[in-house]
């Protein structure tokens, strides 16, 4: 099987996110070309199967900040075509991806944060000490674009690739000196701050879309559909990703599209 792309997973901790993490698998069933999926599996409960390779890391991995980490860590490793971050929590709707693709070409696909729309915003919600250091120590201005990680798209060549080595050692050079986590300190300030430097694509927020009221939603000749508050257009829905309320309960909605969210996360 010539596999054209590889989906991403970094998953740990209690059951609840390994169970999260196997209806993220089961959704990937929509998609429609053949894809493999690659897990780095922090608390070593899983074991490679057909299409699924399982690896462990060698670092003892604790600290939230460094599970996010390593993210940009398996990614690097990727041998097909195109790769596709996924955090666990996370189901894919409609096959979307060679439409996306065709978008990004070569370049990275990241998706704006929906409520931390720059990084004005970001030190709203991060006013300490350390994050106006970092903001001022990496050049940082009010408006430079603030981009979720949950879900991310890369090609496999050289660009994309550094980025994500960039990423990943970016977190190491503010980590110097410790190991706890400094609120604000994460993996999404570090993509936002490497992918300044980089051309890039900024997709849709319908490619990562929260599951919640918080972004527009709609269905659209059944079809569903979203967008970041920002954005112009809406779009068919790629990713639904939320917490566990917002996934079997639709909370935030009514009607068919309550009945159509819901369907998505089972």
């Amino acid at each position: 099987m010539n596999c054209k792309y590889t989906f991403f997973y970094v998953v740990g901790g209690n059951d609840i996110y390994y169970e999260q993490l196997q209806t993220s698998i089961k959704s990937l069933q929509r998609i429609n070309s053949p894809f493999k999926i690659k897990i780095l599996d922090i608390g070593k409960k899983l074991k490679s199967e057909n299409n699924i390779e399982v690896v462990y890391s060698d670092v003892d991995i604790k600290d939230k900040h460094v599970f996010w980490q390593y993210k940009y860590n398996i990614c690097q490793t990727l041998d097909t075509d195109h790769g596709i971050y996924l955090d666990c929590d996370t189901v894919v709707c409609y096959d979307v991806l060679e439409n996306l693709f065709n978008k990004i070409g070569t370049s990275f696909g990241a998706i704006p944060h929906f409520f931390v729309q720059n990084f004005e915003n970001y030190l709203n919600i991060f006013n300490t000490e350390k994050t106006k250091e970092y903001c001022k120590q990496y050049n940082l201005s009010n408006k430079d674009v603030f981009n979720s990680a949950g879900v991310f798209l890369f090609s496999n060549n050289k660009v994309c690739k550094n980025i994500l080595k960039e990423t990943f050692d970016l977190h190491n050079l503010v980590y110097v000196d410790e190991s706890i986590y400094q609120e604000g300190l994460y993996d999404e300030t570090f993509l936002s701050t490497v992918l300044k430097n980089y051309h890039y694509t900024k997709l849709n927020g319908s490619s990562n879309h929260c599951s919640a009221n918080m972004m527009p939603i709609q269905l659209n000749n059944n079809i569903l559909v979203g967008k970041n508050p920002f954005d112009d257009n809406y779009e068919p829905i790629f990713v639904l990703h939320g917490s566990s309320k917002r996934q079997k309960e639709a909370q935030d909605f009514s009607g068919n599209l309550k009945e159509k969210i819901i369907e998505f996360w089972n």
